[in-house]
């Protein structure tokens, strides 16, 4: 079979169909390849953004770290200046030993942390701040024991009055520059009640100091039953060793050749009756010995009925003096202190009938029962509150007994009572279910027993308001008493720091 070839005409068809798709498969290759360029231009131009965009963050993110780190900076330095202040309140120190603190932070960080000392420089502890830095301590302090005193179901108030170095009147650290009558000390009170929102209805009990002195005074109870024999003649022996310095020397020397226990005798608390009667006793002999040699009449102390005096005043006064120290101390429960009380009397007395005789004599010439009359008041809700399991239902107001019976029933409650006992039995009390005795163990537990924190509160403010810091007004003065007297209130001092901003110490470099 042959083929034919084709004609000219068809050729030149061919032709020109094979140059119009070449034409065309060309101009699609173009479009093609200019489309993926445009697209690998974009993306790579979106990429170029990109790097840039992160580079530009990461730029800012490093200024703004740098400004972070300032900022943070700054806010550990004005917290620091807080932390201090604080302290330097705490302890009772002078405002201006915050410059003296300063320098020897600088002088540790050149050895501990060289690259830190810049920011303890920036440390503002000058005498201005930390008395400004103590005011906004307090202030907070003041803030919060506010907040707490709406929740209050009950409150006491111990009163006690003293006078500071200036002669100012101090009632439990309200200043009175006036006259301290009964109406004025009132008044100051109800001032008190209004500043926290305190209502009187709550108020259960007001605690005064306004019993004579049992130990030491004029009106003691030595001097009630020898007057001022027994302890007024050891006082002027003891006064005439001790008020020479050639007799002081002699005197211990004395002690050291006879190893007496006394031996460094300067160590005794003279100022604690006890403690000058114990050791008068233990030391008569060297004291007999050493008077003698001194050309002192001793004749009126060495016979026998002096003596005997001495040695019965030591033994109550050892009495005396233990039941002071347990019923003084923080957290002391009106319940337990009763408690102590009681337990005292039975330890007054011996087995001897004629003692016995003269103890009993001591006890109503002091007004003992006297002093304790208040509490025998309030013994039955003593015993209810402590023997809640046990209290007669029918001894108690009607609008306890209903809450007093189930709470009697209550099998799991009295296990617990059993094992954690009061005051801590109280918290397990459910609040719906037992609401009026949770309001009554609050009333007792309120009570305060003695003005034993109004005389802490005292001593520590004589440690503060001294003959060297006797311009302190009384603003200051009430600031460093608030730090001082916060027990379970604790200043917020990282919101303080928060809100204040950075104040560059004066000195900006301290060799």
């Amino acid at each position: 079979m042959s083929h034919s070839k084709p004609s000219a005409s068809t050729k030149r068809k061919i032709d020109d169909e094979k140059r119009v798709f070449q034409s065309k498969f060309n101009q699609s290759a173009i479009l093609f390849l200019q489309a993926l360029m445009k697209e690998k231009f974009e993306i790579y131009q979106k990429d170029k953004k990109t790097d840039k965009l992160n580079e530009l963050k990461a730029k800012l993110k490093k200024q703004q770290n740098i400004f972070h780190f300032v900022n943070k900076s700054n806010e550990l330095v004005v917290k620091g200046s807080y932390n201090l202040a604080h302290l330097i309140a705490f302890h009772s120190r002078p405002f201006i030993d915050g410059e003296f603190i300063k320098n020897c932070l600088i002088e540790t960080a050149k050895i501990l942390c060289p690259e830190k000392i810049k920011d303890f420089n920036n440390i503002s502890l000058s005498r201005n701040t930390v008395a400004e830095r103590v005011n906004d301590i307090a202030t907070d302090l003041r803030s919060q024991l506010t907040k707490i005193c709406k929740n209050v179901q009950a409150f006491s108030i111990a009163v006690d009055e003293s006078t500071d170095v200036k002669d100012v009147a101090q009632l439990s650290l309200i200043p009175i520059h006036g006259t301290t009558t009964g109406a004025e000390i009132i008044l100051e009170i109800e001032k008190i009640l209004d500043k926290y929102k305190l209502p009187i209805t709550k108020l259960v009990s007001m605690v005064i100091d306004g019993a004579p002195a049992m130990i030491g005074s004029k009106k003691g109870l030595v001097e009630v039953l020898y007057g001022k024999t027994v302890i007024t003649r050891i006082t002027s022996v003891v006064n005439f060793i001790r008020a020479r310095g050639l007799n002081h020397r002699q005197f211990a020397s004395l002690l050291n050749e006879n190893d007496s226990e006394y031996e460094d005798y300067t160590e005794v608390r003279w100022l604690s009756c006890h403690k000058v009667l114990k050791a008068f006793n233990h030391l008569k002999t060297e004291i007999f010995q050493f008077s003698e040699t001194k050309g002192q009449d001793i004749s009126d102390i060495k016979n026998t009925k002096f003596l005997q005096d001495l040695a019965f005043l030591v033994d109550i006064t050892k009495h005396l003096n233990d039941l002071n120290i347990i019923l003084q101390g923080k957290n002391k429960l009106v319940t337990t202190m009763l408690i102590m009380s009681e337990l005292f009397k039975p330890n007054f007395y011996s087995g001897n009938a004629k003692l016995n005789k003269k103890t009993s004599y001591i006890l109503r010439r002091a007004n003992f029962e006297v002093r304790f009359q208040d509490f025998k008041k309030c013994e039955p809700k003593f015993a209810l509150f402590t023997s809640s399991f046990n209290f007669d239902i029918e001894k108690v107001e009607e609008d306890l007994q209903m809450e007093l019976i189930e709470f009697q029933c209550d099998s799991v409650l009295k296990q617990q009572f059993t094992d954690v006992g009061v005051p801590k039995f109280c918290s397990f009390l459910p609040p719906h279910q037992f609401p009026k005795m949770i309001q009554f163990a609050c009333q007792i537990c309120a009570v305060f027993g003695s003005t034993y924190l109004c005389e802490q509160l005292f001593s520590r403010m004589k440690r503060n308001k001294t003959p060297e810091r006797s311009r302190l007004n009384d603003e200051h003065l009430s600031s460093i008493m608030k730090v001082v007297a916060s027990q379970n209130i604790k200043s917020e001092l990282i919101k303080l720091s928060a809100n204040k901003r950075c104040q560059i110490s004066e000195k900006s470099k301290i060799l």
